[in-house]
């Protein structure tokens, strides 16, 4: 029986060897028994994998079996055989049975044989633990297995001698327990001894050095080390190293370089740092040149209109990439056209050192909207929503314009979900149909704010998107901060919209706030109106011209020194122009896309009041997808204020403040840029920066790692981008309809200063 074990065993891990190493180990640790305990010392000590790699190729493979498992085990459990497995699998579920899902990772986390993700799937299914509770506790339990094995992996001869003590004790408890449980040890821990046989005293892997190419005269060695697989510093590993060779040919090909072939592979090794700095020498030969365009089946468009749209001239060199562009761009440009049919192919001839190239064009028949018919709605009227269609019915059919009626339906914030598609009713004519599905018009928000060491947030909110059945928008908005060190602030805000003034597509908004702010010796009271009214330029930029009317009453016995003019009550009027563009995916919580807002506001002069001043403010942020659901998020604020009137003397609530949540997260409110008489700090100038990572760990639960770096100064001689302060730290949150929910730590790293913890709903930005 021990030499079947051991030739499975070597059988499969002789087929994964066949495969590239990382799927090898993705393989083996799909199997029951060897899972992420077997596959990640295989990957490290056979398949030569750096050991982050095999951690992570080990741990997706261990757990795509896991909801498969768990889907099939309710048809499957009426079977005879597999009712009888699960009720002995039952007794080994005693954690499980008594700490339910707790119990179901602290079984799998337990690094030994059938304690893993298989067994610990069957044990899920018998206790009635639901499906997508089971998986994230399971993930939690073979990530902490994981780590375990990764340690023992990384120590080497004494890792092997800990787990095989591990694996003794099991198998003696086993015997004096059950006698035919130690016969179902022995052979599992006779395949799992392959897995350590490579744990021993080995010198350190051979990595890869510097990669360098030689006759490569058309193209980087940057961009040909972008086309390679492989980089600097991973495990030198033979077969990886010619499918790369294979990548770079293919990559000269794409590109017209017909002959190109590698030449040479040399490899230089240096023993003591394990290392192999490569040269590869290339030879490119000729490239070759589109010598002829030959267009045909063209009748929308004449030949030179074809020609400018797949832009593509007679003598620059072949390159394949932009041919499948040119071939997309007019398959567009022929859809938006309204030949949503038109097929678009091309034949390439390779005559000496030129290529022909031959359009096959098939038009087909062109399409116009018959009509337009939406679905799904209940409440809201069916003009709101034709409003903003720009797909026009006895028009011809475009594509462009018909997603962009998607996304102004959706934009709308009525609905939850907007689709379309196509039914051809003849040769010519097509009904769009588009399917909604509504949200209540209707919410109420809560929301609750935690900032150590001193401030806890109370917010609640309610609000209406369809107030009097035109699309109207009312918020009322409520918030109390209160200081644990005896200060409180307290605000009220109403927002309400009028998206079709006078029946024409500009938006009317009207903005009250009050805030009321008191502190250990300073207390301030603001009451401001905005009168706004936007309209939209681009299908997502829009101007707006506002108004703005702001009285500040401000009371102080702070001994610091300051302009007494300051003190009371003090009004500012302000005219303001803004150019505001949103190409976000989701504002509450994107994934890709940007935002920018220019602005200038011009306050006091003719308009009266207090202050007066100049302000040019720029805000930009962008989002960056990466694969796995992360996005690369980057901020940045500037502000400039030109005041004609002394610096010192402009009133505290037309100055900028920093700190905290939104700013620079790990710094008090208000704690950055020029002291101020209420013990504080603030500025005529701003420099802000952020950037933030946003990962996803499981579903609907993100990470987040940050920085930020801002200050304020008085002048603008005075700014120094050198002068930044910075801070850092990572979080979680929980993403919900009304925006993530997020758990923050973060330090200051220019000062030293007590970390904060933060607690919000939302983005910072």
């Amino acid at each position: 029986m021990l030499l079947i074990i051991s030739g499975l065993k070597d059988s499969l891990i002789h087929f994964a060897g066949r495969l590239p190493p990382e799927w090898g180990v993705f393989f083996l640790s799909m199997l029951p028994i060897f899972e992420l305990r077997g596959g990640i010392p295989v990957g490290v000590h056979m398949f030569h994998l750096p050991l982050w790699k095999a951690f992570i190729f080990s741990y997706m493979g261990n757990l795509l079996p896991v909801i498969p498992i768990l889907y099939i085990l309710k048809p499957l459990s009426k079977l005879k055989f597999v009712k009888r497995y699960l009720e002995k699998t039952e007794k080994r579920g005693e954690l499980v049975k008594k700490y339910e899902a707790l119990g179901l990772t602290m079984f799998v986390a337990i690094p030994l044989p059938v304690t893993g993700a298989w067994t610990g799937s069957l044990l899920a299914f018998i206790f009635n633990i639901p499906i997508f509770k089971a998986f994230l506790f399971i993930a939690i339990g073979v990530f902490t297995a994981g780590v375990i094995v990764s340690t023992l992996t990384i120590m080497g001869i004494a890792g092997a001698v800990i787990a095989g003590i591990a694996l003794f004790t099991i198998i003696i408890l086993s015997f004096l327990k059950n006698r035919r449980l130690f016969f179902l040890i022995i052979p599992i821990l006779f395949m799992f001894s392959g897995c350590v046989r490579g744990v021993k005293p080995t010198k350190k892997e051979i990595t890869i050095g510097k990669i360098e190419f030689k006759g490569n005269h058309h193209i980087s060695s940057g961009k040909l080390l972008d086309v390679m697989t492989i980089k600097k510093g991973d495990v030198y590993n033979e077969d990886a190293m010619r499918y790369n060779m294979k990548r770079i040919v293919q990559y000269y090909k794409d590109k017209g370089f017909w002959s190109a072939r590698i030449i040479q592979r040399k490899g230089n090794y240096n023993p003591e740092k394990r290392k192999v700095n490569f040269l590869i020498v290339i030879f490119e030969g000729n490239r070759s040149i589109i010598t002829k365009i030959d267009i045909s089946g063209n009748k929308v468009f004449n030949k030179k209109e074809v020609q400018k749209i797949l832009n593509i001239k007679i003598g620059e060199p072949f390159d394949a990439a932009k041919i499948a562009r040119s071939e997309y761009l007019l398959s567009l440009k022929y859809a938006d056209m309204g030949y949503i049919d038109a097929v678009i192919t091309v034949d390439k001839k390779r005559i000496g050192n030129g290529v022909e190239l031959m359009f096959n064009i098939k038009e087909g028949k062109r399409y116009y909207v018959r009509k337009i018919k939406i679905k799904g709605l209940k409440k809201v009227r069916w003009k709101i929503v034709r409003r903003e269609i720009v797909v026009k019915e006895g028009g011809i059919y475009s594509p462009t314009l018909a997603y962009r009626s998607q996304s102004k339906i959706y934009s709308t914030g009525l609905f939850e979900y907007v689709n379309f598609n196509l039914k051809k009713i003849r040769d010519d004519s097509l009904d769009v149909i588009f399917t909604v599905r509504e949200l209540a018009p209707r919410w109420i928000g809560f929301g609750i704010g935690y900032e150590s060491p001193e401030r806890l947030l109370l917010d609640l909110s309610w609000g209406h998107n369809n107030l009097m059945g035109n699309m109207q928008r009312i918020k009322i908005n409520s918030n109390i901060s209160l200081d644990f060190l005896g200060g409180t602030r307290f605000s009220l805000f109403l927002y309400y919209e009028e998206p079709y003034l006078l029946g024409t597509d500009v938006k009317f908004l009207i903005t009250p706030s009050y805030r009321y702010v008191d502190e250990p010796g300073f207390l301030e009271k603001l009451v401001t109106i905005n009168l706004e009214t936007r309209k939209y330029l681009l299908e997502n930029t829009s101007a707006s011209f506002t108004l703005n009317f702001r009285n500040a009453y401000i009371e102080t016995t702070s001994s610091v020194v300051v302009n007494d003019t300051l003190i009371g009550s003090k009004n500012t009027n302000s005219v303001a122009i803004n150019l505001y563009s949103d190409g976000r995916d989701n504002v509450l919580n994107p994934m890709k896309g940007y935002y920018l807002l220019l602005g200038y506001e011009y306050a006091g002069g003719i308009l009266g009041g207090y202050n007066h001043f100049d302000r040019i403010t720029i805000q930009m942020a962008l989002f960056f997808p990466f694969p796995g659901s992360s996005v690369l998020a980057l901020h940045t604020m500037w502000g400039f204020t030109y005041p004609e009137m002394p610096y010192d003397s402009v009133s505290i609530d037309a100055r900028y403040e920093m700190g905290g949540w939104r700013t620079v997260r790990g710094y008090d409110d208000a704690s950055i840029g020029f002291p101020d008489y209420r013990g504080k700090k603030s500025g005529l100038q701003l420099v802000q920066v952020n950037a933030e990572l946003r990962f996803r760990v499981f579903k609907k639960i993100y990470g987040y790692l940050f920085v930020d770096a801002g200050n304020l100064w008085m002048s603008p001689d005075e700014i120094k981008v050198s002068g930044l302060f910075t801070g850092a730290g990572f979080g979680i949150g929980f993403v919900t309809p009304i925006g993530p929910i997020r758990l923050e730590y973060a330090r200051p790293l220019t000062i030293e200063g007590n970390n904060k913890i933060y607690l919000n709903i939302g983005n910072p930005f």
